[in-house]
């Protein structure tokens, strides 16, 4: 959806699935730039404030977003190459 769509896609957490704010999905919006569309749940459910907020901001950047997840493509291609070769080594 983040690479075929201008829509903004605003990610939440469950607070009780991720006992800590660390995961994946989390790191993905970080690296991309887009960490405040990623939203957290707390016990009494999504802050529904908050949601209406991100669909009121601006869009981000997407030529720049999608140049970051390019960058992040070719690191992991990358980082598995290294691996490989150690094992070849």
């Amino acid at each position: 959806a983040l690479q075929l769509s201008e829509a903004k896609v605003i990610g939440v957490e469950h607070h009780g699935t991720y006992v800590e704010p660390n995961s994946k999905l989390r790191d993905l919006y970080g690296r991309l730039g887009i960490g405040d569309f990623l939203l957290r749940s707390n016990a009494e459910g999504l802050d529904r404030s908050a949601f209406h907020e991100r669909l009121q901001a601006r869009h981000w950047n997407r030529p720049q977003m999608m140049r970051r997840m390019a960058e992040l493509r070719a690191a992991g291609f990358a980082s598995v190459q290294q691996l490989l070769d150690r094992e070849v080594g």
